[in-house]
Formats: structure tokens, C-alpha cells, sequence
């Protein structure tokens, strides 16, 4: 075999290599982007959850100082 055709067959063996890297890379590149859509939507859920508790505790601390402005009046008569 000439020294042409060897680095003929080397080099198509090291193309189909970094093909198959390109392939992995591409797969690996999906799956983080996938991974970052479901973190985002994570995110977003927990802010959901988040602001829903903040608005019950702020409703919770009205009704509480409503209570406590009451008692404090009632004692005050």
C-alpha cells in the first residue's frame, strides 16, 4: 500500500471519529438545553409558590394587626 493511501485511510478514519464526536456533542448540547427549559420552568413554579405565600402572610399579618388595633382599642374603652 502506498504511504497516499494510508494517509487516505487515516484520515477517513479520524473524520468518522470527530463525526461521531460532532454526533455526541450535539446529543449533549440537546440534553442541557432541555435540562435548562425544565429548570426554567422550575423557576418558575417556585416563584408561582413563593408569591403565593408572601400574599397569604401579608393577608395573614392584615387580618392580625386588624385583630391586635381591635384588642387594643376594646382595652383602651
Amino acid at each position: 500500500m502506498q504511504e497516499t493511501e494510508i494517509r487516505a485511510l487515516q484520515l477517513l478514519a479520524h473524520s468518522a471519529v470527530l463525526r461521531k464526536e460532532s454526533q455526541l456533542l450535539t446529543m449533549d448540547s440537546k440534553a442541557l438545553l432541555n435540562d435548562g427549559h425544565m429548570l426554567r420552568q422550575q423557576m418558575a413554579d417556585i416563584k408561582h409558590q413563593l408569591n403565593a405565600y408572601l400574599a397569604k402572610a401579608k393577608k395573614k399579618a392584615s387580618a392580625e394587626s386588624m385583630n391586635l388595633r381591635c384588642f387594643s382599642l376594646g382595652e383602651a374603652t
